[in-house]
């Protein structure tokens, strides 16, 4: 259990460290697992907070940057834009190189267009393309840059950011 686990990290002694990433990873596997039966319980809100803890607890395991995510996607269903952007930047920020990093810079960047910020999300949009692991995914971040910036009636950045990815590309 999740108290049993804390206990046995709280006992391992300095010079035993080197099992303290095994048992942070299963503290980390036990707090996701109770966020998950949250969500599965449609306790949205809750299974968010929970998620977000998982990171918050045990940030250096391979799982915090699944739970951050996870959080994220709650918190927009939740309708929660500010929370599910901070989740998605600490994502970002924290774990560029993670499998969630691309996507999480998408989807932050499309609350940002939503709520007709298109500067800031034209700048999000480019931070994902950086993130890209293809060239059609970075392709399309770029052009919904360029979208952002024409949208904002920002043409110097518009031009700018054009030349920017035509060599790029």
């Amino acid at each position: 259990s999740e108290e049993e686990i804390r206990k046995a990290i709280t006992l391992i002694p300095e010079s035993e460290k080197k099992d303290l990433p095994l048992l942070e990873r299963a503290l980390a596997a036990s707090l996701y697992k109770q966020a998950e039966g949250l969500r599965s319980q449609g306790k949205t809100q809750e299974a968010a907070g929970a998620f977000l803890k998982v990171y918050n607890t045990v940030p250096g395991t391979d799982i915090a940057p699944v739970a951050l995510y996870d959080a994220g996607v709650l918190y927009e269903q939740v309708k929660e834009w500010d929370k599910a952007i901070e989740t998605y930047e600490i994502l970002y920020q924290k774990y560029p190189g993670s499998q969630y990093a691309f996507n999480a810079a998408v989807q932050w960047a499309e609350i940002l267009e939503r709520d007709n910020e298109y500067i800031k999300a034209a700048g999000v949009y480019e931070k994902a393309a950086g993130l890209a692991a293809d060239k059609s995914l970075k392709e399309e971040a770029s052009y919904k840059a360029l979208t952002m910036y024409e949208k904002s009636g920002n043409l110097n950045e518009l031009y700018n950011n054009y030349y920017k990815s035509y060599e790029r590309f």
